[in-house]
């Protein structure tokens, strides 16, 4: 039971709702406030800040490495692939251009793939064909974007010693990230309420009604749906699995020599600094059901890998894992990475499974979602 002070202020109707105060929930309000300034904008958010992986990722600003590319080339063909690569170099550009890139600890360090010892055929396979990757990716860099590195040795690491280096990636802070485009959209007009989960979504063909856990009803003309990882308790039919990516951290040490973005396995593996310290994450790929889950907890198996890889990449550092932690990405049944951005009916669309690549991805998908209401 409500009062009328209540019902004419925190829970009028909007005109649009959106869950989800990811990035991609952020940037759909930002996108439909600027476009739509006068109308009422309301975010809907089950935990105390962004609850998925968008505070909760790696901090890359990255677009693929090549041999990542080249397995999506023979997967998907030039065109589907060379679309991806826009999307995401699109909305790195989209953060660069809008906020002060000081302001999210943006810097352009290049990003590195890097192979184990055993894996001289797939280096070699791979320099035979970046001509042709360069060839496809210079239109949208404008410049030259994979050089082979023949000195990954001077990292320090048990590794293979030549590698691929692209000097247009970079690192970023999603957490202050996140807080620059919150700060942007409550400028705007934009409300975010917090510890509100929705369980059900009515929908008429004139309003949309949210249920949440407490059984209050949020009501608004228009709703977008931006839970990625989240998305199968609303929906259980969509083709969206959650795919929990985990992460460790290692404590300070003093004569690190990896800085940078770093990648290993096509992609399923990855690594930075975080100033001298050693994020690490990934390895989702060696038990992909068991982290087909929304827990957002860490597994034996999993940081066990992680923590034998570090002592290849750290084989003479003094150092001890300080964090670990996971964050709920999103992929299709069979590990699809084409975002859904859809219109489930004139005032009710879905913009989520965003392949791991939320954070390029997510101003382009959130652009996407606000076009599909007139």
């Amino acid at each position: 039971m409500q009062s009328y002070w209540e019902t004419s202020t925190y829970s009028a109707p909007s005109d649009l709702l959106i869950i989800g105060s990811g990035l991609t929930g952020l940037l759909c309000a930002y996108h439909y406030a600027q476009r739509f300034p006068t109308r009422k904008v309301r975010i809907l958010e089950r935990g105390p800040f962004p609850f998925g992986a968008s505070t909760r990722n790696a901090g890359f600003a990255c677009f693929g490495s090549p041999t990542e590319l080249l397995d999506d080339l023979r997967e998907l063909g030039e065109n589907d692939t060379l679309k991806r690569v826009e999307m995401r170099v699109k909305g790195l550009e989209f953060y660069r251009s809008t906020f002060n890139p000081d302001d999210y600890d943006f810097n352009k360090r290049g990003g590195w793939e890097i192979f184990r010892l055993s894996e001289s055929h797939i280096v070699e396979n791979a320099k035979d064909r970046l001509d042709y990757l360069n060839q496809l990716l210079t239109p949208i860099l404008n410049e030259r974007v994979y050089d082979v590195d023949k000195d990954i040795n001077r990292f320090g690491a048990e590794i293979y010693p030549e590698g691929f280096h692209n000097p247009h990636e970079g690192q970023l802070h999603p957490g202050k990230l996140c807080r620059l485009i919150d700060k942007a959209i409550r400028q705007l007009g934009v409300e975010i309420v917090n510890g509100i989960e929705i369980e059900t979504i009515e929908n008429t063909s004139d309003e949309v009604i949210l249920l949440d856990k407490s059984g209050f009803a949020w009501k608004a003309a228009q709703c977008i749906v931006a839970t990625n990882g989240l998305t199968k308790s609303l929906f259980p039919d969509e083709n969206i699995e959650p795919a929990r990516g985990q992460i460790l951290m290692t404590s300070p040490i003093p004569e690190l020599k990896w800085k940078g973005t770093f990648h290993i396995d096509r992609g399923y593996f990855y690594f930075r600094n975080v100033e001298n310290r050693l994020l690490l994450g990934g390895g989702r790929h060696l038990d992909v059901l068991g982290e087909r889950s929304s827990e957002r907890v860490t597994s034996e198996k999993i940081q066990t890998e992680l923590e034998q890889l570090l002592k290849t990449l750290l084989p003479k550092a003094n150092y001890k894992v300080d964090m670990r932690w996971s964050g709920i990405m999103a992929f299709g049944a069979k590990n699809e990475k084409a975002p859904r951005v859809e219109a489930l009916s004139d005032n009710l669309v879905l913009a989520a499974r965003l392949g791991g690549m939320g954070v390029a991805i997510a101003p382009e998908v959130s652009k996407q979602a606000v076009n599909l209401f007139s």
